[in-house]
């Protein structure tokens, strides 16, 4: 049985699947600035204030938020704390932050046949992996290093943090490619008429 349909009906359809498309490259990449500007720096501050209240000490949060840079904050810790624990608080906001870009760079593994969920969990676990570099460069990890009288060092941390990013640079990039034919491929699938 053939179907015939007017010519303004298939270039409506034409139209709505062009128009999802577009969304399907969109939302993904508004997705990697939302993390990058706000999930990533306000789980890693919350990574901090779980340390803290694990570790049963007494402090104040306070995040902000600025176009330039998007979300920081600022935790002022009230109780006596030894260097262990500094050393734990500091670096666990930089290790959460990893683990998660890791977690969800990982699982969108799991949806390689799906373009949309695969492109859209690797935009936000670059996100997590950006935000982390940044992190890494300047603020927790150089603390640490000034606290073992290792200040001179920390000023060689945004080389070794952009150098990590330089290194993994090329394999996000073939990994966006395949990820972003993944998701041209289900949408050829998705919008063929029969």
């Amino acid at each position: 049985m053939v179907r015939i349909y007017p010519k303004a009906y298939i270039e409506s359809l034409n139209k709505k699947r062009k128009n999802k498309g577009i969304m399907m490259l969109i939302i993904p990449a508004f997705s990697f600035s939302l993390t990058f500007l706000f999930l990533s720096p306000i789980l890693h501050e919350s990574i901090h204030m779980l340390v803290l209240n694990s570790f049963n000490l007494y402090y104040k949060a306070n995040l902000k938020f600025d176009l330039i840079s998007g979300v920081h904050g600022l935790i002022k810790v009230f109780s006596p704390i030894d260097v262990i624990h500094s050393v734990i608080l500091l670096l666990s906001g930089v290790i959460g932050s990893f683990s998660i870009a890791s977690f969800l760079f990982l699982l969108r593994r799991k949806f390689h046949d799906k373009g949309f969920m695969n492109y859209l969990l690797l935009m936000m676990s670059f996100g997590f992996y950006l935000d982390s570099f940044f992190n890494l460069s300047v603020g927790d990890v150089g603390t640490v290093l000034q606290m073992f009288g290792l200040g001179t060092f920390s000023s060689f941390l945004p080389i070794f943090s952009f150098s990590l990013f330089l290194f993994l640079i090329p394999k996000y990039w073939k990994e966006v490619k395949q990820s972003y034919s993944l998701l041209v491929i289900s949408n050829v699938k998705q919008t063929q008429v029969i």
